[in-house]
């Protein structure tokens, strides 16, 4: 069976870039989570991260999801990183948007070619996830104004 015969596709609403991946959350932890974020976002501009590379992870034998990414990130999505402190996990940031998640585990081929886009960050948002479904924005912060000290 070829890779892509079983995937689905992400609706366009929910194409996003990752920045911090935080597994299953209590509820109770989420206010704490959104506090943090607010912060955040106050303390960077808009910017621009380019996204040149295939990706797929956990990696190309065995993709559970695949998109365009990047690396290294932007200085200023390395100070939202900074400031949102650790993720749930121990990778590196690798920023990415997903853009298709297999049934099972995919093996892919070495590389695929990409368009490069420059995507424009202008806020951090909160997203739930579940297995199998797709994303719903939970919350969005906008980056701080241009100009803003």
């Amino acid at each position: 069976m070829k890779p892509f015969e079983k995937a689905r596709f992400l609706a366009p609403e929910c194409l996003h870039l990752t920045l911090h991946f935080l597994g299953s959350t209590p509820a109770e932890k989420i206010a704490g989570v959104v506090e943090k974020m607010v912060a955040a976002a106050s303390k960077v501009r808009p910017h621009t991260q380019p996204l040149r590379e295939f990706a797929a992870f956990p990696n190309l034998s065995h993709a559970g999801v695949a998109g365009i990414a990047d690396k290294p990130p932007v200085p200023e999505l390395l100070k939202l990183w900074d400031l949102l402190g650790p993720p749930n996990e121990e990778r590196p940031l690798w920023p990415h948007i997903t853009l298709v998640r297999f049934g099972r585990r995919a093996k892919l081929a070495d590389s695929s070619p990409v368009v490069p886009v420059e995507l424009k960050v202008t806020a951090i948002t909160l997203f739930e996830s579940h297995p199998g479904s797709d994303y719903r924005a939970l919350e969005e912060f906008p980056l701080a104004p241009i100009g803003s000290p």
